[in-house]
Protein backbone atom coordinates (compact mmCIF):
# COMPACT_ATOMS: atom_id res chain seq x y z
CA UNK A 1 0.00 0.00 0.00
CA UNK A 2 1.30 3.38 -1.07
CA UNK A 3 2.22 5.78 2.07
CA UNK A 4 2.39 9.44 2.08
CA UNK A 5 5.56 8.81 2.62
CA UNK A 6 6.44 7.58 -0.83
CA UNK A 7 4.71 10.22 -2.33
CA UNK A 8 6.50 12.98 -0.70
CA UNK A 9 9.83 11.07 -2.28
CA UNK A 10 8.22 10.33 -5.49
CA UNK A 11 7.64 14.32 -5.89
CA UNK A 12 10.49 15.02 -4.43
CA UNK A 13 9.09 16.90 -1.59
CA UNK A 14 8.64 16.89 2.50
CA UNK A 15 5.98 15.04 4.01
CA UNK A 16 4.43 18.27 5.44
CA UNK A 17 4.12 19.71 2.08
CA UNK A 18 2.10 16.45 1.07
CA UNK A 19 -0.14 16.67 4.01
CA UNK A 20 -0.54 20.57 3.07
CA UNK A 21 -1.15 19.87 -0.43
CA UNK A 22 -4.47 17.70 0.57
CA UNK A 23 -5.33 19.79 3.70
CA UNK A 24 -4.99 23.31 2.56
CA UNK A 25 -4.00 23.82 -1.47
CA UNK A 26 -4.04 26.77 -1.11
CA UNK A 27 -1.13 27.62 0.81
CA UNK A 28 1.06 25.57 -1.50
CA UNK A 29 3.03 26.66 -4.12
CA UNK A 30 1.21 26.18 -7.46
CA UNK A 31 3.65 24.39 -9.72
CA UNK A 32 4.96 22.68 -6.32
CA UNK A 33 1.34 21.63 -5.64
CA UNK A 34 0.55 20.42 -9.36
CA UNK A 35 3.37 18.14 -8.90
CA UNK A 36 2.12 16.59 -5.58
CA UNK A 37 -1.55 16.24 -7.34
CA UNK A 38 0.14 14.33 -10.02
CA UNK A 39 2.03 12.04 -8.31
CA UNK A 40 -1.10 11.08 -6.03
CA UNK A 41 -2.88 10.36 -8.39
CA UNK A 42 -0.66 8.41 -10.61
CA UNK A 43 0.60 6.19 -7.68
CA UNK A 44 -3.38 6.16 -6.38
CA UNK A 45 -2.94 6.73 -2.99
CA UNK A 46 -5.68 7.37 -1.04
CA UNK A 47 -5.38 8.50 2.75
CA UNK A 48 -7.29 6.41 5.55
CA UNK A 49 -9.69 8.98 6.54
CA UNK A 50 -11.19 6.58 9.48
CA UNK A 51 -7.78 6.21 11.60
CA UNK A 52 -6.87 9.96 10.92
CA UNK A 53 -10.21 11.08 12.03
CA UNK A 54 -10.03 8.72 15.42
CA UNK A 55 -6.62 10.22 16.03
CA UNK A 56 -7.23 13.91 16.17
CA UNK A 57 -10.39 13.34 17.82
CA UNK A 58 -11.99 14.29 14.72
CA UNK A 59 -14.91 13.35 11.97
CA UNK A 60 -13.78 16.04 10.11
CA UNK A 61 -17.63 16.28 8.73
CA UNK A 62 -19.48 20.17 8.88
CA UNK A 63 -23.32 20.16 9.41
CA UNK A 64 -24.98 22.85 8.04
CA UNK A 65 -28.64 23.51 9.17
CA UNK A 66 -31.04 24.79 6.29
CA UNK A 67 -34.32 25.25 6.42
CA UNK A 68 -35.44 24.25 2.91
CA UNK A 69 -33.85 22.50 -0.67
CA UNK A 70 -36.74 23.84 -2.76
CA UNK A 71 -35.03 27.36 -2.76
CA UNK A 72 -32.09 28.32 -5.21
CA UNK A 73 -30.63 30.34 -2.67
CA UNK A 74 -30.69 27.38 -0.29
CA UNK A 75 -29.52 25.13 -2.94
CA UNK A 76 -26.53 27.57 -4.45
CA UNK A 77 -25.27 27.89 -0.70
CA UNK A 78 -25.79 24.31 -0.18
CA UNK A 79 -23.70 23.60 -3.43
CA UNK A 80 -20.48 26.02 -2.70
CA UNK A 81 -20.30 24.79 0.74
CA UNK A 82 -20.28 21.56 0.21
CA UNK A 83 -17.89 21.44 -2.91
CA UNK A 84 -15.92 23.64 -0.71
CA UNK A 85 -15.49 21.50 2.04
CA UNK A 86 -14.86 18.73 -0.51
CA UNK A 87 -11.91 20.47 -1.89
CA UNK A 88 -10.50 20.52 1.74
CA UNK A 89 -11.24 16.98 2.59
CA UNK A 90 -13.91 17.76 4.43
CA UNK A 91 -17.59 16.16 4.33
CA UNK A 92 -21.13 17.38 5.27
CA UNK A 93 -24.06 16.37 6.79
CA UNK A 94 -27.06 18.46 6.04
CA UNK A 95 -30.28 18.45 8.07
CA UNK A 96 -33.49 20.85 6.67
CA UNK A 97 -35.97 22.09 9.46
CA UNK A 98 -38.74 21.49 6.64
CA UNK A 99 -39.64 25.39 7.44
CA UNK A 100 -40.81 27.03 4.44
CA UNK A 101 -40.71 30.81 3.66
CA UNK A 102 -42.27 32.69 6.12
CA UNK A 103 -42.85 29.86 8.63
CA UNK A 104 -40.68 29.56 11.87
CA UNK A 105 -41.19 26.43 13.56
CA UNK A 106 -38.45 26.28 16.60
CA UNK A 107 -39.40 22.38 17.30
CA UNK A 108 -38.43 21.72 14.24
CA UNK A 109 -34.95 23.76 13.98
CA UNK A 110 -33.83 22.23 17.40
CA UNK A 111 -34.95 18.65 16.28
CA UNK A 112 -32.54 19.19 13.20
CA UNK A 113 -30.11 20.73 15.32
CA UNK A 114 -29.82 17.93 17.63
CA UNK A 115 -29.20 15.70 14.45
CA UNK A 116 -26.40 17.25 13.88
CA UNK A 117 -25.02 16.96 17.08
CA UNK A 118 -25.76 13.56 17.26
CA UNK A 119 -23.58 12.53 13.89
CA UNK A 120 -20.48 14.30 15.46
CA UNK A 121 -19.89 16.93 13.54
CA UNK A 122 -16.80 19.24 13.83
CA UNK A 123 -18.61 22.43 13.49
CA UNK A 124 -22.20 23.74 12.15
CA UNK A 125 -23.21 26.06 9.56
CA UNK A 126 -26.52 27.75 10.44
CA UNK A 127 -28.49 28.94 7.24
CA UNK A 128 -32.42 28.52 8.87
CA UNK A 129 -33.72 31.66 10.25
CA UNK A 130 -33.30 31.60 13.79
CA UNK A 131 -35.76 34.47 14.46
CA UNK A 132 -35.45 34.12 18.57
CA UNK A 133 -32.41 35.31 19.62
CA UNK A 134 -32.78 33.32 23.10
CA UNK A 135 -32.86 30.29 21.30
CA UNK A 136 -29.98 30.70 18.78
CA UNK A 137 -27.74 31.75 21.98
CA UNK A 138 -29.21 28.65 24.00
CA UNK A 139 -27.84 26.08 20.23
CA UNK A 140 -24.39 27.96 20.49
CA UNK A 141 -23.82 27.53 24.34
CA UNK A 142 -24.67 23.62 23.26
CA UNK A 143 -22.44 24.15 20.32
CA UNK A 144 -20.18 26.47 20.36
CA UNK A 145 -18.68 25.48 17.24
CA UNK A 146 -20.90 27.25 15.18
CA UNK A 147 -21.01 29.41 12.25
CA UNK A 148 -24.21 31.87 11.59
CA UNK A 149 -24.82 32.70 7.93
CA UNK A 150 -26.43 35.48 6.43
CA UNK A 151 -28.16 36.62 9.98
CA UNK A 152 -25.63 39.22 12.79
CA UNK A 153 -25.22 37.98 16.22
CA UNK A 154 -22.60 39.64 18.13
CA UNK A 155 -21.95 37.78 21.15
CA UNK A 156 -18.45 35.82 22.16
CA UNK A 157 -17.17 37.11 18.35
CA UNK A 158 -18.85 33.80 17.33
CA UNK A 159 -18.49 33.77 13.56
CA UNK A 160 -21.24 35.34 11.36
CA UNK A 161 -21.65 36.11 7.44
CA UNK A 162 -23.93 38.90 7.06
CA UNK A 163 -24.73 40.62 3.40
CA UNK A 164 -26.02 44.10 3.58
CA UNK A 165 -29.69 43.98 2.98
CA UNK A 166 -30.43 47.52 4.04
CA UNK A 167 -27.79 48.64 1.15
CA UNK A 168 -29.72 46.20 -1.16
CA UNK A 169 -33.14 48.28 -0.89
CA UNK A 170 -31.22 51.49 -1.33
CA UNK A 171 -29.05 50.18 -4.56
CA UNK A 172 -32.43 49.35 -5.71
CA UNK A 173 -34.33 52.68 -4.83
CA UNK A 174 -31.40 54.69 -5.83
CA UNK A 175 -31.59 53.04 -9.54
CA UNK A 176 -34.82 53.46 -10.41
CA UNK A 177 -35.13 56.78 -9.05
CA UNK A 178 -31.49 57.52 -11.61
CA UNK A 179 -34.10 56.00 -14.53
CA UNK A 180 -36.77 58.73 -13.61
CA UNK A 181 -39.11 56.15 -11.99
CA UNK A 182 -40.81 58.32 -8.81
CA UNK A 183 -44.00 56.18 -8.92
CA UNK A 184 -43.18 52.88 -7.53
CA UNK A 185 -44.42 49.63 -5.95
CA UNK A 186 -42.94 46.94 -4.21
CA UNK A 187 -43.00 43.04 -4.04
CA UNK A 188 -41.88 42.04 -0.25
CA UNK A 189 -40.53 38.69 1.87
CA UNK A 190 -41.92 37.32 4.83
CA UNK A 191 -42.62 39.64 7.56
CA UNK A 192 -40.40 37.78 10.59
CA UNK A 193 -37.55 37.61 7.80
CA UNK A 194 -35.13 39.94 9.18
CA UNK A 195 -33.10 40.33 5.24
CA UNK A 196 -37.01 41.43 4.14
CA UNK A 197 -37.50 44.12 6.52
CA UNK A 198 -33.94 45.64 6.29
CA UNK A 199 -34.55 45.66 2.53
CA UNK A 200 -37.70 47.94 2.91
CA UNK A 201 -36.45 50.08 5.13
CA UNK A 202 -33.06 51.11 2.88
CA UNK A 203 -35.62 51.04 -0.01
CA UNK A 204 -37.78 53.63 2.36
CA UNK A 205 -34.84 55.65 3.39
CA UNK A 206 -33.62 56.41 -0.32
CA UNK A 207 -36.96 57.23 -1.59
CA UNK A 208 -37.31 59.57 1.53
CA UNK A 209 -34.12 61.42 0.88
CA UNK A 210 -35.42 62.36 -2.03
CA UNK A 211 -38.99 63.19 -0.89
CA UNK A 212 -40.70 60.49 -2.38
CA UNK A 213 -43.10 58.51 0.27
CA UNK A 214 -43.94 54.98 -0.13
CA UNK A 215 -47.99 54.54 -0.20
CA UNK A 216 -48.75 51.42 1.67
CA UNK A 217 -51.27 50.94 -0.94
CA UNK A 218 -48.27 49.88 -3.09
CA UNK A 219 -46.44 47.87 -0.86
CA UNK A 220 -47.62 43.65 -1.03
CA UNK A 221 -46.09 40.93 0.58
CA UNK A 222 -45.15 37.59 -2.11
CA UNK A 223 -43.90 35.56 0.82
CA UNK A 224 -40.52 35.28 -1.25
CA UNK A 225 -42.35 32.61 -3.59
CA UNK A 226 -43.36 32.97 -7.19
CA UNK A 227 -46.53 32.01 -6.72
CA UNK A 228 -46.46 34.74 -3.85
CA UNK A 229 -45.26 37.40 -6.64
CA UNK A 230 -47.84 36.18 -8.58
CA UNK A 231 -50.69 36.94 -6.80
CA UNK A 232 -48.94 40.16 -5.16
CA UNK A 233 -48.69 41.37 -8.37
CA UNK A 234 -52.75 40.68 -9.25
CA UNK A 235 -53.43 42.40 -5.84
CA UNK A 236 -51.27 45.51 -6.68
CA UNK A 237 -52.75 45.53 -10.34
CA UNK A 238 -56.22 44.81 -8.98
CA UNK A 239 -55.98 48.13 -6.84
CA UNK A 240 -56.10 51.54 -7.05
CA UNK A 241 -51.83 51.78 -6.60
CA UNK A 242 -50.12 53.88 -9.62
CA UNK A 243 -46.69 52.67 -9.97
CA UNK A 244 -44.54 52.27 -13.31
CA UNK A 245 -41.71 49.99 -11.27
CA UNK A 246 -41.67 47.44 -9.13
CA UNK A 247 -38.46 46.28 -6.43
CA UNK A 248 -39.33 42.78 -5.85
CA UNK A 249 -37.14 41.81 -2.99
CA UNK A 250 -36.13 38.31 -5.14
CA UNK A 251 -36.10 37.04 -8.21
CA UNK A 252 -38.80 34.37 -7.23
CA UNK A 253 -41.45 37.02 -6.65
CA UNK A 254 -40.38 38.99 -9.55
CA UNK A 255 -40.70 35.92 -11.69
CA UNK A 256 -44.31 35.55 -10.86
CA UNK A 257 -44.86 39.40 -10.84
CA UNK A 258 -43.74 39.19 -14.57
CA UNK A 259 -45.88 36.51 -15.62
CA UNK A 260 -48.74 37.93 -14.53
CA UNK A 261 -48.08 40.97 -15.97
CA UNK A 262 -47.85 38.99 -19.22
CA UNK A 263 -51.44 37.64 -18.70
CA UNK A 264 -52.20 40.81 -18.22
CA UNK A 265 -51.14 42.17 -21.39
CA UNK A 266 -48.72 44.04 -19.46
CA UNK A 267 -45.58 44.63 -21.41
CA UNK A 268 -41.86 44.71 -19.65
CA UNK A 269 -40.56 46.94 -19.27
CA UNK A 270 -42.75 49.30 -21.72
CA UNK A 271 -45.57 49.78 -19.42
CA UNK A 272 -44.26 48.56 -16.26
CA UNK A 273 -40.21 48.27 -14.66
CA UNK A 274 -38.70 45.36 -12.76
CA UNK A 275 -35.80 45.32 -10.23
CA UNK A 276 -35.15 41.77 -8.68
CA UNK A 277 -33.04 40.87 -6.06
CA UNK A 278 -30.58 37.78 -5.65
CA UNK A 279 -28.79 37.11 -9.06
CA UNK A 280 -30.54 33.91 -9.35
CA UNK A 281 -30.58 32.08 -12.62
CA UNK A 282 -34.19 33.49 -12.57
CA UNK A 283 -32.88 36.82 -13.50
CA UNK A 284 -30.95 35.45 -16.49
CA UNK A 285 -33.71 33.40 -18.53
CA UNK A 286 -36.67 35.76 -17.41
CA UNK A 287 -38.21 37.25 -20.41
CA UNK A 288 -37.12 40.29 -20.67
CA UNK A 289 -34.18 39.32 -18.88
CA UNK A 290 -34.41 40.67 -14.95
CA UNK A 291 -32.31 43.62 -13.92
CA UNK A 292 -31.24 42.04 -10.15
CA UNK A 293 -28.88 42.88 -7.00
CA UNK A 294 -26.87 40.24 -6.86
CA UNK A 295 -25.69 38.52 -3.68
CA UNK A 296 -22.46 36.90 -3.97
CA UNK A 297 -22.88 33.85 -2.60
CA UNK A 298 -20.05 31.55 -3.59
CA UNK A 299 -17.73 33.58 -1.54
CA UNK A 300 -20.28 33.84 1.15
CA UNK A 301 -20.61 30.32 1.09
CA UNK A 302 -16.79 29.63 0.67
CA UNK A 303 -16.89 31.95 3.92
CA UNK A 304 -18.84 30.20 5.95
CA UNK A 305 -16.95 26.85 5.21
CA UNK A 306 -13.32 28.19 5.92
CA UNK A 307 -15.32 29.55 9.48
CA UNK A 308 -16.33 25.85 10.23
CA UNK A 309 -13.27 24.31 9.26
CA UNK A 310 -11.49 26.67 11.17
CA UNK A 311 -13.61 25.83 14.17
CA UNK A 312 -12.92 22.20 13.67
CA UNK A 313 -11.33 20.04 16.61
CA UNK A 314 -7.80 20.26 16.99
CA UNK A 315 -7.59 23.23 14.62
CA UNK A 316 -6.77 21.21 11.85
CA UNK A 317 -6.24 23.98 9.17
CA UNK A 318 -3.44 26.68 8.79
CA UNK A 319 -4.88 29.55 7.26
CA UNK A 320 -7.32 31.16 9.75
CA UNK A 321 -9.90 34.21 8.50
CA UNK A 322 -8.08 37.13 10.38
CA UNK A 323 -11.78 38.77 11.94
CA UNK A 324 -15.04 36.80 13.85
CA UNK A 325 -17.43 38.48 11.24
CA UNK A 326 -17.41 38.95 7.49
CA UNK A 327 -19.82 41.44 6.23
CA UNK A 328 -20.64 41.32 2.24
CA UNK A 329 -21.89 44.22 -0.22
CA UNK A 330 -24.88 43.82 -2.48
CA UNK A 331 -23.64 44.87 -6.46
CA UNK A 332 -26.53 45.77 -8.97
CA UNK A 333 -26.66 43.74 -12.37
CA UNK A 334 -28.29 45.66 -15.09
CA UNK A 335 -29.97 44.05 -17.54
CA UNK A 336 -33.12 44.68 -19.57
CA UNK A 337 -35.94 44.75 -17.40
CA UNK A 338 -36.29 48.58 -16.74
CA UNK A 339 -37.26 51.28 -19.00
CA UNK A 340 -35.56 55.05 -18.98
CA UNK A 341 -38.76 57.56 -18.38
CA UNK A 342 -37.91 60.69 -20.52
Amino acid sequence: MTKLQDVAEIAGVSTATVSRTMNNPELVDPATRSKVEKVIHSVGYTRNETARSLALSSTRTIGILADTFSSPYFTTILDETIKFLQRHNYFAIVEITGNLPGQIDEHKQQLAWQSLISRRVDAIIILSVIAETALLDSLIKEFPASVVMSQAFDKNNLPCITFDDRASGRIAAQYLLEKGHTQIAMLTGPERKVDSSERTLGFIEELAKHGIELPTLNLCSGNYTILGGQKAMQTLLDSSAKFTAVFAQNDHMALGAITTCHKAGVEIPNDLSFVGHDDSEFARVSLPNLTSIRQPLKNMSQAAATFAMNLSKKNLNEALLPEPQIHFQPELVERDSVKELC
